[in-house]
Order: C-alpha cells, then sequence, then structure tokens
C-alpha cells in the first residue's frame, strides 16, 4: 500500500518543519479509513489533502521521522462529530471540506510532498478546541 520504499532509517530523516493547522498533499493510499478500506469499496485517488495535527517540537526534529495528520473529505453532508468544517476561501484548501479528526494517523513526513498553507487561524482554535473535546482533556464543568 505504501507509495515508497526506504532502504534504510536514514531515508526518513526530513530537514522540513512540520506545524500544527498546516495543509499537505499525499498519496491517497498511505491514508487509513477503516471504516470504508475493510468493506473494500474505497475508491483511492491520487492525492488527499490533509491537516497537520500534531503540535510538538517533534513536528520540527529532523530526525524524527513522523507527524499526526487528519485526512480531509469533499463530502461535507457527512459531517459527523469531530469534524470540523473548512473553507476554500479562508483555509488554503482546494474546495470546501471536512477535516476528519477521527481518522488523524501517523504519517511519515516524507510522505508529505506539496504544501497548500495554513488553516485560519480561528479554525486553528476550533481545531484546538475539538481536540481536547475529542481527547477528554477538559473538565465537564469548565465546559458549562
Amino acid at each position: 500500500m505504501s507509495s515508497q520504499t526506504y532502504q534504510s532509517k536514514r531515508d526518513f530523516f526530513d530537514d522540513r518543519s512540520f506545524s500544527f493547522g498546516q495543509v499537505w498533499l499525499l498519496n491517497d493510499s498511505e491514508i487509513v479509513i477503516p471504516q470504508i478500506d475493510h468493506l473494500q469499496t474505497r475508491k483511492v485517488h491520487e492525492e488527499r489533502w490533509v491537516v497537520v495535527t500534531s503540535n510538538n517540537p517533534e513536528n520540527h526534529h529532523p530526525l524524527c521521522p513522523i507527524v499526526t495528520v487528519s485526512p480531509l473529505s469533499t463530502r461535507v453532508d457527512l459531517k459527523r462529530n469531530y469534524d470540523l468544517n473548512l473553507d476554500k476561501a479562508n483555509d488554503n484548501v482546494k474546495e470546501n471540506c471536512l477535516l476528519q479528526l477521527q481518522l488523524s494517523q501517523p504519517i511519515l513526513k516524507k510522505e508529505l510532498y506539496e504544501l497548500q498553507g495554513d488553516i485560519s487561524d480561528d479554525k486553528k482554535v476550533e481545531l484546538q478546541v475539538l481536540l481536547e473535546s475529542f481527547f477528554g482533556l477538559f473538565d465537564e464543568e469548565e465546559s458549562c
């Protein structure tokens, strides 16, 4: 399923820096969508748009080969809990779409091949709140 074969761990080194909220392209076959993949009904596209959802120093360390991303879907009519609407006018995405936080996954940095820009600052804040909710990191009393 991988689009690239690597010969050694040195091949994973990546001097690029990856920041929370950046929009990147990668080969769609690198993304796992369990509820579709296990039915073997998924149409794999040439590219997949993703947003970097990890926010730690390893995103910028050349010897750490992995970054966490969330895939985007243009099926905005299928919005579920923990999906975030992104707008093509403000968020550096090709068309209006959903960031699917439940499908967050590790990706080799080397697999990310084209930076599109960042989502808007407002969407970054919404994503941070969504991450806190998804991982249960807030106190129930604080949310009232």
